[in-house]
């Protein structure tokens, strides 16, 4: 095994928050292949194939809270670290979020002078990252804000992001679609993995 030395940055400040939102990657991961596997092991005939849906509604029921516990186990294991710009819960985060989406109401983070620019970093991140960095200096530069916090910001949005894709209720009253479920955890766990990038990212 090799042993290499972490550096006191923003991965150590929230490694349990990087573990957990590690695992809800794999977790949706895992999620999504257990309701693939019941037809992949299933004759080419058969009409019929049940599946557990299990997984996912254990995701949706604990996701919010392990990555809220994570978060504040973090602060309490390095109180000297920046606080929220945001003090809410992941939950409260998700919840307002998708009151903002569906209903048209204006979610409380609109507030936030840094919200819309960590929007922008996370929409960007993943196909253009130089223009994500171009996007964080400039309120840097401008003292709005640091990095660091710019940064934290985005990391919420994003867990807040995958967060939302679990709990999407499917339109109308039919019955959940495994195939749509399966999608549904990917795309969360894309949005978790991408949390976990910007919460380890430092800019020094």
């Amino acid at each position: 095994m090799t042993s290499r030395t972490i550096p006191l940055a923003r991965r150590r400040r929230h490694a349990l928050l990087l573990h957990e939102l590690a695992h809800l990657v794999a977790e949706c991961g895992a999620a999504a292949a257990s309701l693939f596997r019941p037809a992949a092991m299933a004759p080419p005939e058969a009409a019929e194939i049940e599946v557990d849906l299990g997984r996912c509604v254990r995701l949706c029921q604990t996701a919010d809270g392990s990555l809220e516990w994570a978060r504040q186990q973090d602060a309490a294991r390095w109180p000297a670290a920046p606080a929220p710009v945001d003090g809410r819960t992941f939950e409260a985060r998700r919840v307002a979020a998708e009151a903002e989406a569906v209903l048209g109401l204006c979610d409380r983070e609109a507030a936030v002078p840094l919200a819309a620019v960590a929007r922008r970093v996370v929409d960007v991140w993943l196909t253009d990252r130089a223009a994500a960095l171009v996007l964080i200096a400039e309120p840097v530069a401008g003292g709005e804000c640091t990095g660091e916090e710019l940064l934290d910001e985005a990391t919420v949005i994003a867990a807040v992001d995958g967060l939302r894709m679990l709990h999407r209720v499917p339109d109308g009253p039919q019955e959940p679609d495994p195939a749509l479920e399966a999608e549904r955890c990917l795309r969360a766990s894309t949005a978790f993995a991408l949390a976990a990038v910007l919460a380890s990212c430092d800019l020094d």
